[in-house]
């Protein structure tokens, strides 16, 4: 009973502000001296059993820059199940935040290598085989909230930075073990995102495994999801005022979408076969452009290698496409380009297969 009771007291006091302070400060310190870097928290708030609450977190790399920084981190999730290997998250909520990845010479690791090597001790002598059973997975909802991502890697030449304005996805299905998602509704708003991609240092730096479409190397280390490939289930999609500018200097191709909105319903989606069915799909308001300047500019006419489409509208019913096939129905569809070129409406029924022509 003394014990019960005692227990219950410790709860209790966790509760407590005053106590949750010191924590803080403590985990604060002992971060800063483990990793040899600028840790802040500002606020900790802990729910036993429900949440943890992380307020003002800023971690620097070791040249003095931000790595993370962070207004809100916000876990709720079921904290006894992590006793029966099961990772329960309610919701993750991300707010001002701000993740800084980099690889610029003369250093060969990224910035946050230092973090791994505190914490990941030497490799050991004899690897461990045996099996444990795989942790359960689920994670319901994630809202990102003023999110800005970096990332700059010198030796790829890789310089991408995106800023969310507003995520909100909700997930039914999280199983990385056997590469199997589900995400019935995803809402995203102000998007803003850069990539731009120049000649790699060294040829051959990113492995074929990285590249989409290349198969993994042999003794590659990675391992397929059970099944061999990954399952995707979608449902409705919301993307409204994002911004996407794409340039690539070693092969001088360039794009940039504005997109206003984009709605889609989607029936089912296959990875594998590269096939996928909409029940709906509406892209209003959206101009895209395309230049490769490895080519002269046209005089006359549409110049498919420096396009200029504005206000695009594509509206589609019962899309389905695959690698032999593809049908569905448009019943709306204009854009103006800026050789003169208007289409004003277009509506049709359509099939095409691969041997046989669309109509």
């Amino acid at each position: 009973m003394t014990i019960f009771i005692i227990l219950i007291l410790v709860l209790l006091l966790i509760q407590t502000p005053f106590v949750q302070n010191i924590a803080r400060a403590r985990v604060e310190t002992y971060l800063s001296r483990k990793l040899n870097t600028a840790v802040r928290i500002g606020g900790l708030r802990i729910n036993f059993l429900h949440s943890v609450t992380l307020k003002d977190v800023f971690i620097a790399d070791r040249k003095k820059d931000t790595l993370l920084s962070a207004g809100l981190i916000d876990v709720n999730l079921y904290v006894l199940g992590l006793l029966h290997n099961n990772l329960d998250i309610k919701k993750v909520q991300l707010g001002d935040l701000t993740v800084k990845v980099k690889r610029e010479l003369p250093d060969t690791a990224f910035n946050f290598q230092f973090i791994i090597d505190a914490f990941v001790g030497a490799p050991s002598a004899k690897p461990d085989t045996t099996k444990s059973t795989p942790m359960k997975m689920a994670l319901h909802d994630l809202v990102l909230d003023r999110i800005r991502v970096v990332y700059k890697d010198t030796v790829t030449g890789n310089d991408i930075e995106a800023y969310i304005g507003y995520n909100e996805t909700k997930m039914d299905e999280l199983d990385p073990t056997n590469g199997r998602y589900g995400i019935p509704s995803l809402v995203l708003s102000g998007l803003q995102a850069r990539i731009y991609q120049g000649k790699p240092l060294v040829v051959g730096t990113v492995p074929k495994a990285n590249v989409a479409g290349a198969p993994p190397e042999k003794g590659g280390g990675g391992t397929a999801p059970a099944g061999g490939g990954m399952f995707l289930k979608l449902g409705k999609i919301d993307i409204e005022n994002s911004n996407l500018d794409y340039r690539n200097t070693a092969n001088k191709l360039s794009t940039t979408l504005q997109l206003g909105s984009l709605l889609a319903n989607v029936k089912a989606v296959d990875l594998d076969k590269m096939a996928f069915q909409l029940n709906g799909l509406q892209l209003d308001s959206t101009n895209v452009t395309f230049d490769n300047d490895s080519l002269k500019h046209q005089k006359n006419g549409m110049d498919y290698a420096h396009l200029s489409i504005r206000q695009l509208a594509l509206h589609t019913d019962n899309l389905s496409y695959s690698a032999d096939s593809i049908s569905g129905f448009v019943s709306k569809g204009e854009f103006s380009e800026r050789s003169g070129f208007r289409l004003v409406r277009l509506q049709t029924r359509f099939l095409g297969e691969t041997h046989q022509p669309f109509g």
